[in-house]
């Protein structure tokens, strides 16, 4: 996808007002800059601070980045992984976690691509990809492309796999051997429900959402007629039926919220945001006239709302009070209110929006810097600051979230960094800053830029961590399903939810007969006959998953223990969690059942 420029009529405004903007930036500039700390970014100095870019970047070299398009962070923070348009590839780095630098997978592990690329191993439906997205359990990577998304399993040290087959991708055209698919026509957003069980794709082309069903596996399934895809005509461009929706135009990015009840899209050509409700099966509705959407064009029958020209990347607040909009051509980022229904509501006044010029172009809004072309934002997991990409600034804009969900940039060069400098701090491999990623610990903040294609690499000022003396809290823990096979066909997840970020030991136990001798449940003997029966319980070993986030957790669990699978029988799971600060939560257990195999070597 190539990068938008501004429209005749907006680079107007721009020439006529220029001398007025820089009037401005001038005046910004002189005033004293307070104590800006929280929030801020810093980037890595030399080849740690980019990885591809420019010549004179002095960035790190990197391979199938050309054209960086999307970029997405696993959950354990350990991997990036980044799409890239004109290389036609995803590629894969790893993340120190105590530092934030990125380091590319070795090998044929560094990147997958459509055509054959050295040091890339070769994929499928990977064609001008422009969204890429991580499950909640890690296990797979998915990307938007094209007219296709692209499925990839993700292993434990972060290296990609795409199954043969239909397995491996979803088509709108059923090429390249993939499933056949609908409402795919130039994909671009793609993001994965907070639970793992559903995958939802924005496609331009089809002025559409794809809904697709995810399996324990990681493989994706579109429901069947038009519950597969709301559009803004009931259908997904090739004549199929889907369900129908409106203000979806231009539908070119989407973020689901942190509990899973909505879905926002955002429409470049509907000028704003389509409010889909989630259903419990993960399909999607649309509310009423109104209520279902914002916009600035009265023709949709949509709230109104102002400074949404090309609205291109949306992002919810962790807390789900706020929703955040990139506007490319208004160069602005739009504020929304999130009402206990979904709807949302732009924040009145100078609070709804922040728009490069805004004074000199005499709009109800603050004055934003570095928000030129405005791509994509993103909101830190604590809730505290919202980033802008800026294609056209070629920069990334900061913004200080205070507990109503109001943004402030702070003044002169501490609220943004751009490639060129001028009002902003310099900064490297930002030229194109076409996508952005905070890190689940919050420590770090990576930039997609197109030109040529880089990695931007900052730290991201964060308050003295106070003293960790709560536990972690483990809720909801089970082994689903709870009767399965074992190895090479188990199919379980141990499935919790953690209150805050830690590592988790899961101890297996195989359940055994047993006879009642006061409070023990001994062996079983010919003397302890006539005692009552009882079950206890033998150490079968234990798995660890380390570096878990606070949110809910679907970990695969295959039946086996180290490199052995399970004996048929009953069985029992006891989970305990820690955090950093070696915090241990209570026990949490759950029992389930390893059954006997099928054919050779197992009884039918």
């Amino acid at each position: 996808m190539s990068r938008n420029r501004f429209p005749p009529a907006f680079a107007g405004r721009l020439c006529a007002s220029s001398a007025a903007i820089l009037a401005a930036a001038v005046l910004v500039l002189a005033v004293a800059t307070p104590a800006w700390g929280l929030g801020e970014l810093t980037q890595k100095p030399g080849a740690a601070g980019c990885l591809g870019g420019g010549a004179g970047d002095g960035c790190a070299p990197a391979t199938a980045i050309a054209g960086a398009s999307a970029i997405a962070i696993s959950p354990d923070g350990r991997n990036v992984y980044v799409a890239a348009e004109k290389s036609n590839a995803i590629a894969a780095f790893d993340r120190d976690p105590a530092t934030g630098a990125l380091t590319q997978r070795p090998g044929l592990e560094g990147c997958v691509a459509l055509a054959a690329m050295p040091g890339c191993a070769q994929g499928r439906a990977l064609e001008d990809p422009g969204g890429v997205a991580v499950s909640p359990d890690g296990g797979s990577v998915y990307v938007a492309s094209g007219d296709s998304v692209a499925v990839f399993r993700r292993d434990p040290a972060g290296g990609l796999t795409q199954d043969p087959g239909e397995a491996g991708c979803i088509s709108e055209f059923a090429k390249e051997g993939c499933a056949p698919g609908r409402g795919l026509v130039l994909a671009r957003g793609i993001a994965v429900s907070p639970d793992g069980l559903d995958v939802y794709v924005a496609s331009r082309g089809s002025a559409a959402v794809a809904i697709f069903s995810r399996d324990a596996e990681g493989r994706l399934t579109q429901p069947s007629e038009a519950a597969g895809c709301v559009s803004d005509d009931s259908s997904d461009g090739q004549g199929r039926a889907c369900l129908d929706g409106r203000a979806l135009l231009g539908a070119v990015d989407l973020a689901v919220t942190a509990d899973g009840r909505n879905v926002y899209v955002a429409s470049s050509v509907s000028r704003g945001v389509a409010v889909l409700e989630r259903q419990p099966l993960g399909n999607l509705v649309q509310a009423t006239p109104l209520s279902g959407c914002v916009s600035e064009l009265v023709q949709e029958e949509c709230r109104p709302g102002r400074e949404l020209i090309f609205a291109e990347g949306i992002a919810a607040s962790p807390d789900g009070g706020g929703v955040y909009v990139a506007a490319h051509n208004s160069a602005a980022l739009t504020s929304f209110d999130r009402e206990a229904t979904g709807a949302l509501s732009q924040k009145p006044g100078v609070e709804g929006c922040s728009e490069l010029g805004a004074t000199a172009f005499g709009l109800e809004c603050r004055d934003g810097n570095g928000l030129g072309g405005a791509r994509a934002v993103a909101v830190s997991p604590d809730g505290r600051d919202v980033y802008v990409a800026g294609v056209e600034s070629d920069a990334i804009a900061t913004f200080e979230r205070d507990a109503a969900g109001n943004v402030s940039q702070a003044p002169g060069t501490a609220g943004c960094v751009s490639e060129s400098g001028g009002t902003c701090v310099p900064g490297r491999g930002l030229d194109g800053a076409f996508d952005l990623a905070v890190s689940p610990d919050g420590r770090s903040v990576y930039v997609a830029s197109s030109e040529p294609g880089a990695v931007a690499v900052f730290d991201r000022a964060g308050p003295p961590a106070p003293p960790d003396t709560q536990a972690p809290i483990v809720t909801g823990f089970r082994v689903a399903p709870a009767r399965f096979r074992a190895a090479p066909k188990g199919r379980a997840r141990f499935r919790f939810a953690l209150s805050e970020p830690a590592s988790a030991r899961i101890a297996i136990e195989r359940a055994r007969p047993g006879r009642r001798v006061g409070r023990r449940c001994a062996p079983p003997a010919p003397r302890l006959t006539k005692h009552r029966s009882c079950r206890r319980y033998s150490r079968a070993g234990a798995v660890a998953f380390p570096g878990l986030a606070a949110a809910a957790a679907a970990l695969r669990f295959d039946g086996k223990v180290g490199r052995h699978a399970l004996a048929p029988g009953a069985y029992r799971a006891t989970v305990v969690a820690t955090d950093a600060a070696g915090s241990a939560s209570k026990p949490r257990r759950a029992s389930f059942t390893i059954l006997p195999r099928r054919g050779p070597g197992g009884p039918r």
